[in-house]
């Protein structure tokens, strides 16, 4: 009897462990590019041609256009070895860096990833799968803005307030939507760079984003900002 107990415990136990691997196989992690430190356009030229633009032209983002835009909006670029601390592309109070980067790819977008939403992992510079499909009609229905789930790329910002109340308490929200506009700032000029298009949005209904990417009860949506390459014809871009 003994015996039978300990082989139907290790089964199960066997079981779990290549659940747990099947699992793991299917969540697809991307390591994306080395972004560029040396664009072509100057940071005056791209600011003189800032522009919110909802049209997008049907053509193929690149894995090295991606990974720019993401380094733009949360990438690494320095350290400050005395506390250890990785600095990033936007500043942030205290240096604590509340912010995390998603993007939601469609079908066929971007060359050699498939369709889903992704976490932007800033120190390595890789995303990882967090939900699959295309969620075109989704983000459409969450955002009541048809330009968003059309969109080749659509950048959904979250913060954790609690890393920023831990040292600001009252003062943490402000903080953290003023890093959050500092962010879009620095997509849109990357993306100005790239010769792409971009649109800031604010309007969106919290709920349906939360259950979109599943966030615990510590995460928030902040910002969305859809992106894609910008058309032959632009229409009233401001």
């Amino acid at each position: 009897m003994a015996k039978k107990v300990v082989l139907i415990l290790l089964t199960v136990f066997l079981c779990t462990l290549l659940y747990a691997e099947d699992k793991e196989v299917k969540t697809s992690v991307i390591q994306l590019p080395k972004p560029d430190l040396k664009g072509t356009m100057s940071v005056e030229e791209a600011i003189q041609n800032r522009r919110t633009r909802r049209s997008y032209a049907d053509t193929q983002i690149t894995q090295k256009q991606l990974s720019q835009l993401l380094w733009a909006s949360q990438g690494i670029t320095g350290e400050m070895k005395r506390i250890s601390l990785k600095l990033r592309s936007v500043p942030s109070a205290g240096g604590l860096y509340p912010l995390k980067v998603y993007v939601a790819i469609r079908e066929k977008a971007v060359t050699g990833i498939e369709a889903g939403i992704y976490l932007y992992e800033p120190e390595f510079n890789l995303i990882k799968q967090v939900v699959s499909g295309d969620k075109s009609a989704e983000l459409t229905k969450a955002t009541d803005q048809s330009w968003v789930g059309n969109a080749p790329l659509c950048f959904i910002i979250t913060a954790e307030p609690k890393i920023t109340m831990q040292k600001y308490w009252h003062r943490s929200m402000p903080y953290i939507y003023m890093e959050a506009g500092h962010l879009g700032q620095n997509l849109q000029l990357q993306g100005e760079a790239l010769k792409m298009a971009l649109c800031l949005d604010g309007w969106f209904h919290d709920e349906q984003i939360i259950e979109l990417l599943n966030l615990s009860y510590y995460e928030i949506p902040i910002y969305i900002i859809s992106a894609g390459m910008k058309p032959a014809q632009e229409t009233d871009p401001f």
